[in-house]
């Protein structure tokens, strides 16, 4: 290796990335800090990391890796010790199938040495080293070790599949797969990582190339792996249907099961979906972890959902009413089923016969009486209602209003004595009364129905661990459709990207939330079926937008301008 002479300093002078000023403070902070020039410099805002990686290879004589054009490189992976790698926070990487050692600091001459004397000792040739952005080493060496780290678990993991035909008897899930292969036990290695990530869906997407493993990780898609060798890929879709108890030899319709797993003393519910696709069956299993929601308290409040403390006390108020229909709307994945449960769960004393009718049931609800649509068998929404009310129910939870008969008969229902809850998909709280009406439903008899409407969206938080200021320019300030005089000069934060959020900048999500309460003057407008009067009423009010919400928890420090917008219409 060749060491080059130009000092940081003036390299990254030359190339115009820091003005001449800056390096007199971070030469000052990095005394004080006893960090050196360079991270000084990121540290104070003045480059990027992407800045530093192009001055330190120039520095240094070295090449920059290009992310797009570099895959980790398995064959060389296999040779060091995963935890080597992140301790020396160096990644075995290669490019149009020539090998580099990839790191963000080139200085680190100890650990560049030992790794390619291992390489060496077994009898490969160690690659050049090449100079990349943290982020990106972090990257690698997340993918570069998920599988690995799976190996080493799946000796001792042990998932077990509950089967409640069997009266819920334990049934150890090596059984069913007794004396395949790798490759079919995969499937139980993705999902406990996926477990383990947090993940609130796997998606196992066939491609030319093999199969896709995606996790939906705080709403987001994330690649995780490479693809899995296309010959393997129906045995990985067998194996799913077999625990999801689906016909393995049919491969041309869609599919839809579900299973429980026990992992690590608690159990999981998980529901899978196989359609048929152009390069094979694609699979969505969605984890349904209440854990994963709640935190470690594992059970359902309306607290642990992230409301305020005002809105909390509204809706607490209004789903204790004796009757009058509840109703949670917002797109699909913003939690509004979560919400109901929650609420379910607080006023669930015993005292009350609670019934749900769902398309599926997500959750048990200990002492309630939960229905499963199921259209082959006759059992719709409509049906299931109209039989449940037979059982002189107190609550009932209908999981989503999707055709006129059942919207007519959920409206019947709330002004007939009956508390109701119900989910219906839409982008806000006019949108619902919108659509209810336009399937039909009496303007009149819905507004008298009606306690209150919450329409949701949720949220990424950031990762405390990386959480750092955001300089936000007036570009970005009108992109966003912010004005540029009341919001230029605020403070707005980001995630950096670490090892606790798995490089992604978030950690966990929030809900945020506006809440209709319904009174007279509302009402009036909602039977005359006056929507611009009703937008003007509700204006008046104290409401505050979605929107709104997601700028004070931008400017609170609680997630991102990128996630508002994300989320959120301008």
């Amino acid at each position: 290796m060749i060491f080059g002479l130009n000092k940081l300093g003036d390299i990254l002078l030359e190339k115009n990335f820091i003005k001449p000023e800056q390096i007199y403070e971070a030469l000052k902070y990095s005394r004080q800090s006893s960090v050196r020039f360079g991270e000084s410099c990121m540290r104070l805002g003045f480059i990027d990391e992407n800045q530093f990686a192009i001055g330190i290879a120039e520095q240094y004589g070295l090449e920059v890796m290009k992310p797009d054009e570099t895959e980790v490189d398995q064959a060389v992976l296999r040779l060091i010790p995963v935890e080597l790698l992140h301790k020396s926070r160096v990644v075995p990487v290669k490019r149009k199938g020539v090998s580099y050692i990839a790191t963000s600091d080139p200085t680190n001459i100890m650990a560049l040495d030992s790794i390619g004397r291992i390489i060496e000792e077994k009898g490969q040739t160690p690659g050049t080293v090449i100079v990349a952005p943290e982020s990106a080493i972090e990257r690698l060496l997340v993918q570069s070790s998920r599988f690995e780290r799976m190996e080493e678990t799946a000796e001792n993991l042990r998932l077990e599949v509950l089967r409640e035909a069997e009266e819920q008897e334990e049934v150890a899930l090596e059984k069913i797969t007794e004396g395949s292969s790798p490759a079919a036990r995969l499937i139980d290695k993705i999902i406990y990582d996926a477990v383990s990530k947090r993940a609130s869906d796997i998606h196992l997407e066939s491609a030319r190339d093999g199969l896709i493993v995606k996790y939906r990780i705080d709403g987001v898609l994330h690649r995780m792996v490479e693809p899995v060798e296309k010959r393997f890929q129906q045995v990985i879709i067998s194996r799913l249907k077999v625990i999801g108890e689906l016909d393995i030899a049919e491969k041309k319709i869609p599919q839809n099961g579900r299973f429980k797993l026990r992992l690590r003393d608690k159990n999981i519910d998980f529901r899978v979906s196989i359609i048929p696709a152009l390069n094979g069956e694609d699979a969505v299993v969605r984890i349904l972890d209440k854990g994963h929601i709640t935190g470690d308290s594992n059970e359902f409040r309306l607290d642990l959902l992230g409301f305020n403390d005002d809105e909390l006390a509204v809706f607490r108020r209004q789903v204790w009413e004796p009757y009058g229909m509840t109703l949670v709307t917002g797109p699909a994945g913003s939690g509004k089923t979560t919400t109901l449960y929650a609420a379910l769960s607080e006023i669930n004393s015993g005292e009350h016969k609670i019934l749900t009718i769902e398309d599926p049931v997500e959750y048990e609800l200990k002492g309630a009486v939960q229905v499963h649509v199921d259209d082959k068998k006759g059992i719709t929404f409509a049906s299931g209602l109209n039989s449940i009310l037979r059982h002189d129910p107190d609550k009932i939870m209908v999981g989503e209003i999707r055709d006129p008969e059942t919207a007519q008969l959920a409206v019947n229902t709330a002004i007939s004595g009956h508390a109701l809850f119900t989910t219906a998909r839409a982008n806000n709280i006019f949108d619902a009364i919108g659509r209810f009406i336009h399937m039909g439903v009496d303007p009149y008899n819905f507004a008298s129905s009606l306690n209150c409407i919450l329409s949701q969206r949720l949220i990424r938080i950031i990762c405390d661990e990386c959480k750092a200021p955001l300089k936000i320019t007036e570009a970005e300030l009108i992109e966003a459709g912010l004005d540029k005089k009341e919001y230029s000069g605020k403070t707005f934060y980001e995630g950096k990207g670490c090892r606790k959020c798995s490089n992604t900048g978030y950690r966990g999500r929030k809900a945020i939330i506006e809440l209709l309460e319904l009174d007279e003057e509302i009402r009036e407008a909602i039977a005359a079926n006056n929507i611009s009067n009703l937008k003007r009423k509700v204006t008046e009010s104290s409401m505050n937008s979605l929107r709104l919400k997601a700028i004070d928890n931008a400017l609170n420090g609680k997630t991102t301008l990128k996630e508002v917008n994300r989320v959120t219409c301008g």
